[in-house]
């Protein structure tokens, strides 16, 4: 071959190798899937095999929940997003936090929330019960779907007994003893079941670490008895029987008085008990047709998986790490609609609502199936401070659009019926949404809270304290007990203001004008309330004042309650002081706010207010 030959056939090597270097050289960023199955959507760098596998072991453990606990029913709103990582480095992206410092590295996260929840995990997890975690926090996350609140040791016994577990195949076992446990029960004495079963969320046995330990572990101790045990107080029918007492509303201490009628013999088999032996176990075997199950599988556009790493990040408390994937996600492509949900959440979580629902309303828009986008946006525009009859419009039609979307999802249920009742009409719906919120998650005690605050708003004080009743034994903090607390005494407050039946006089010749010239309509077939035309004392703080001329509308919140009001001429009004000295240009509109009052109203109805305000009575 000729030199100049060689020579051309070397250079075009060259040029062939140097322009398929970045190929052979540069790294490859991980390609994301997105594997989804009837419950779980899991979103993985991982290979596909591997997350095929985690899917159906998913399936099937959910499956074993579902058939081994009566009353827990298949009632998921949506799927449970799960980001698995495909090794240590992977899931260090997604959890930062926990390679800071000399904090311990988890295999797996359970992130809970109202409206989404998350799990991020390694695949390639070492240990024998790597997803213990995510098998607790998943059993109380379908529990909370189906049963009112249960007794905090049985809330966490279950929880424990059924996160102890292995799948091997087709063979699945679960509620397998807990070595861990097992060894401090048998250093230790166990708790008097009269401190068990009292234990709540506020209680020093479930807050604080050296005493947390024995609480879990004795929980998980009765249930693997009644579960395994052969004493005479053991068995599964009486676990089965106590859930059935607690689902029909039974009392907490009733249910357990029914069911261990010997609460002293129990604590002897229980002490036995903790010495014995451990083998048993539940094994259950897969259905033949799970080892053909089969996902359906495709690869996410680079956007896209950014995007919900972000919206990981962001409920996370992490709005650097979120912003920086955002913002990568929409360079690559502006019209993610993940992306911009994720931006509103940040937005929401800084306290920019008005940015917060313009990228809502954006994600509503690229994504007009999503049930969580309008969801978010009419979330936002109902909490805002600057609601107006334009932003409640739009916030109520959001909300139904999120209910049609995904007729399960109890949030929107819930949001919608606060909206319906802060602007006091349609309260006969706004009590039907919050009885489906509650019906489809029975545990959520906000929704128990607003059903409340509705029954009373349109009369029924009995049905109120019955709804209180039940919401006792699910305190869960000091803001829990502080709501149910002013629950309680706004029904005192309501029943005593019905009792008392006040017939003060007129305030001032123009009010009684005003009241001869203003004809109440008919009540309605279910009135709200006290009936129209009566006249009723209300005492709280007045929290919003609005003036438009001489029409004034104001709020007053009294006992975790408001009351909208309004007087067609507020000149008309007659002001008292009680103790509190007003300025020389005493304003009702600019003076009034903030401050505590008791107001005489004539009730109306079939109106966006509650009455027409008579007179305004300041105390200090």
């Amino acid at each position: 071959m000729p030199n100049h030959s060689v020579a051309v056939l070397a250079a075009l090597l060259a040029l062939l190798f140097l322009a398929g270097a970045p190929a052979f050289c540069a790294p490859q960023p991980p390609t994301w899937i997105e594997v989804r199955t009837p419950n779980f959507q899991i979103v993985s760098d991982a290979p596909e095999a591997k997350v095929q596998q985690l899917a159906r072991d998913f399936e099937l453990v959910r499956l074993v929940f579902l058939q081994a606990t009566p009353g827990l029913e298949n009632r998921a709103a949506l799927p449970l997003l799960v980001l698995a990582a495909r090794n240590e480095k992977t899931l260090q992206s997604l959890l930062p936090e926990y390679w800071e410092g000399r904090r311990a590295r988890p295999s797996a996260v359970y992130v809970g929330g109202p409206e989404r929840n998350f799990v991020a995990l390694r695949v390639d997890a070492p240990g024998r019960h790597p997803y213990h975690v995510i098998y607790h926090e998943y059993f109380h996350f379908l529990m909370r779907q189906n049963f009112p609140v249960l007794p905090l040791w049985l809330s966490e016994g279950l929880a424990e007994f059924w996160s102890y577990g292995t799948i091997r195949g087709d063979r699945i076992t679960l509620g397998e003893p807990s070595p861990e446990h097992l060894a401090l029960l048998r250093k230790q004495p166990l708790l008097p079941l009269e401190q068990l079963f009292a234990a709540d969320h506020a209680s020093p046995l479930y807050n604080e670490e050296e005493k947390a330990g024995l609480f879990y572990a004795q929980s998980w101790l009765l249930v693997h008895y009644l579960m395994f045990g052969e004493g005479e107080l053991a068995g599964r029918h009486r676990l089965d029987r106590l859930l059935e007492l607690l689902r029909a509303g039974v009392p907490p201490a009733e249910a357990h008085r029914q069911v261990f009628r010997e609460p002293e013999r129990l604590q002897q088999e229980l002490a036995a008990y903790r010495q014995a032996r451990f083998r048993d176990a539940l094994v259950v075997t897969a259905p033949k047709e799970a080892a053909r199950w089969q996902y359906p599988t495709r690869a996410l556009p680079p956007a896209e998986a950014l995007a919900w790493r972000a919206n990981f990040h962001a409920h996370t408390n992490r709005p650097v790490e979120a912003r920086t994937l955002i913002e990568q996600a929409l360079a690559l492509d502006p019209r993610q609609p993940l992306a911009h949900e994720a931006m509103g959440y940040l937005y929401y979580a800084e306290g920019e609502l008005e940015e917060a629902a313009d990228w809502f309303a954006r994600a509503a828009e690229l994504d007009s199936e999503s049930y969580l986008a309008h969801y978010y946006l009419g979330w936002i525009e109902a909490e805002s401070p600057r609601r107006g009859e334009q932003r409640l419009a739009r916030a109520e039609q959001a909300l139904r659009r999120a209910m049609a979307l995904n007729p399960a999802f109890a949030p929107a249920y819930a949001v919608l019926a606060r909206l319906l009742l802060y602007s006091y009409r349609q309260l006969e719906e706004a009590q039907r949404l919050a009885e489906r919120a509650v019906a489809l998650e029975p545990g959520t005690f906000s929704y128990q809270a607003t059903l409340a605050r509705i029954l009373l708003a349109r009369g029924e004080p009995d049905a109120a304290r019955r709804v209180v009743d039940r919401m006792r034994s699910g305190v869960r903090s000091e803001a829990d007990q502080k709501q149910l607390a002013e629950l309680e005494a706004a029904i005192v407050s309501y029943q005593n203001q019905l009792a008392r039946q006040p017939a003060a006089p007129l305030p001032s010749q123009a009010g009684a004008e005003k009241l001869a010239r203003a004809e109440p309509k008919p009540p309605a077939a279910n009135p709200p309330g006290p009936p129209a035309g009566r006249r009723v004392q209300a005492e709280g703080t007045i929290t919003e004042v609005a003036c438009r001329g001489r029409q004034m509308e104001l709020r007053l919140d009294f006992g975790g309650l408001f009351l909208r009001l309004q007087a067609a001429d507020y000149e008309a009004i007659e002001y008292l002081a009680s103790r509190w000295q007003p300025p020389a240009n005493f304003l009702p509109c600019q003076h009034l706010k903030d401050r505590r009052a008791k107001i005489t109203y004539v009730v109306v109805q079939e109106k966006p207010f509650r009455g027409e305000i008579v007179s305004i009575e300041v105390r200090p």
